[in-house]
């Protein structure tokens, strides 16, 4: 105690008093000691002290020892209250403790006075920690009540396997009208008979609350079944607590069914996009952005590169390539990492497993996270080999087609169907138009030939598509500096 022991000492004999204050002090503590002589000092003092101890004698004038406790008790019943007296015999000691009494002490043997004071002190200490420690937890049970009832959560209490409380947001989820509804029901009788594990929800629910039990706490996903039958996903969150001198579990469910529905929808586009990238007639790949390693790869890509991606995903370009071409696809790589958009690779060539040597069109773009830091690099790569030899032998096929035509001893000329010039050879155009092919081209044929033999000119065209082939005389009017002479040609047309 750190202020000092306050005694009420009621003792109508002078010198009595001062042989008990004498005593006290061999307390060793500090102490103020007050005296009543009679029964009104003493219910005065009560009524207006709050004193750590009551000493009383026995036998008074006015009053006697008995009287004093009784108003002791009521009046300040936590205090300790210690009877002295010089006549108290056994049985009115004994009588005295049954009354509430903390201690006797007899005046012949005042030594006991100090351990019996000291002893009360102590447990009266003890007896208010104890009140202390029980007020507080009235309080906090108070306080844990009132939480519990007024969550938005559904909060439970858990009690020998069963629901014994709950707040209203639990009956509202369950959709019961009122909690009473399903309380003292094991939690079995509030889910589907198995859960999705294929467990039976009697046997899982027990083990759940046991390992809660054991662990302090336990956590776990759960399927609970509303009043209309309809079942829905909780996330249950199990914590052993102390209540009411019991052990008890404090149960918070959490509705999962919006983040079940958002989980299936992103597993159903992942599936999707996973599907679209492999079925992709392209090489699709991804690549971890810090040190460019695969991490997707398509079929697409197996089949041009010639390995199974089990040898692919976690490799990098200098794992599979030689040391030039792999340079070259890592620069490109951190060259799309740094830019904004897509890095377009028109040619590249790749050294493949099992086809040799291939050309490749390939698109490189970097992938960003939600925080907008780089995560990935995405690239698309089309085997454009086959077609660029295509183009080449076409480009070769044209070039010598160009020089047979060009080397022809006669006028070589095209027409499409809608009777326009296509190619008109160099041999004797200038004689005949006396243009170059890019002016003649385009132009209709009908506007070089001379008025009067247009309709016959045209017939023999007609005739050509008609028949494929046929032999005439194409007259030209020549646009030059003869003033439109006409000027005939053997002409074998052929379609």
């Amino acid at each position: 105690m750190n202020n000092p022991v306050l005694i009420l000492y009621l003792e109508d004999n002078p010198r009595d008093a001062e042989l008990l204050r004498d005593k006290l002090q061999q307390l060793k503590m500090p102490h103020e000691l007050r005296i009543a002589t009679g029964r009104a000092q003493y219910e005065a003092a009560l009524a207006q002290n709050r004193f750590d101890m009551i000493i009383s004698d026995y036998a008074l004038p006015d009053y006697d020892g008995f009287a004093a406790l009784a108003l002791a008790l009521e009046k300040q019943p936590d205090v300790p209250f210690i009877l002295i007296s010089g006549t108290l015999s056994e049985e009115q000691a004994v009588d005295s403790l049954h009354r509430g009494a903390t201690d006797y002490v007899i005046k012949q043997n005042l030594n006991r006075l100090v351990p019996a004071v000291l002893r009360a002190l102590t447990e009266a200490e003890g007896h208010q920690r104890r009140r202390a420690a029980e007020t507080a937890l009235r309080e906090s049970e108070k306080r844990f009540m009132h939480v519990l009832y007024a969550a938005r959560d559904a909060i439970l209490l858990v009690e020998g396997e069963k629901f014994v409380d709950c707040n209203e947001a639990t009956a509202h989820m369950l959709g019961y009208a009122s909690r009473d509804a399903f309380l003292m029901r094991h939690p079995s009788q509030l889910s589907p008979p198995l859960q999705p594990d294929g467990r039976k929800s009697f046997e899982k629910a027990n083990e759940m609350m046991q390992k809660a039990i054991a662990n302090g706490s336990h956590q776990f996903e759960w399927v609970h079944r509303r009043a209309n039958g309809e079942d829905f996903p909780v996330e249950v969150s199990l914590t052993a607590i102390s209540y009411g001198g019991k052990t008890l579990l404090h149960c918070l469910w959490r509705d999962i069914t919006e983040r079940k529905r958002a989980e299936q929808e992103l597993r159903e586009a992942k599936a999707l996009t996973d599907a679209i990238v492999e079925h992709m007639p392209l090489m699709v790949f991804l690549k971890e952005a810090t040190d460019l390693r695969f991490v997707v790869f398509n079929r697409a890509g197996e089949e041009l590169l010639g390995y199974d991606r089990k040898a692919l995903l976690g490799k990098n370009n200098l794992d599979l390539f030689p040391p030039e071409q792999a340079a070259h696809f890592m620069a490109k790589d951190r060259e799309a990492l740094a830019a904004q958009g897509i890095v377009d690779i028109p040619e590249e060539r790749i050294q493949t497993a099992k086809r040799g040597e291939r050309l490749l069109h390939t698109r490189k773009v970097c992938i960003r996270g939600g925080d907008g830091k780089t995560k990935y690099l995405l690239g698309i790569s089309e085997d454009i080999t086959d077609h660029r030899r295509a183009e080449t032998e076409m480009e070769n096929e044209q070039a010598l087609s160009n020089a047979i035509i060009e080397g022809i001893p006669g006028t070589f000329y095209m027409l499409d169907e809608n009777g326009k010039y296509v190619r008109w050879s160099a041999y004797q155009r200038d004689e005949i138009v006396g243009k170059p092919d890019a002016e003649v081209s385009q132009t209709f044929a009908l506007d070089t030939i001379h008025p009067d033999d247009r309709a016959l000119i045209l017939s023999k065209i007609e005739n050509v598509f008609k028949n494929g082939a046929s032999d005439f005389v194409w007259v030209f009017s020549i646009d030059r500096n003869d003033n439109g002479m006409r000027k005939p040609l053997n002409t074998r047309g052929f379609e």
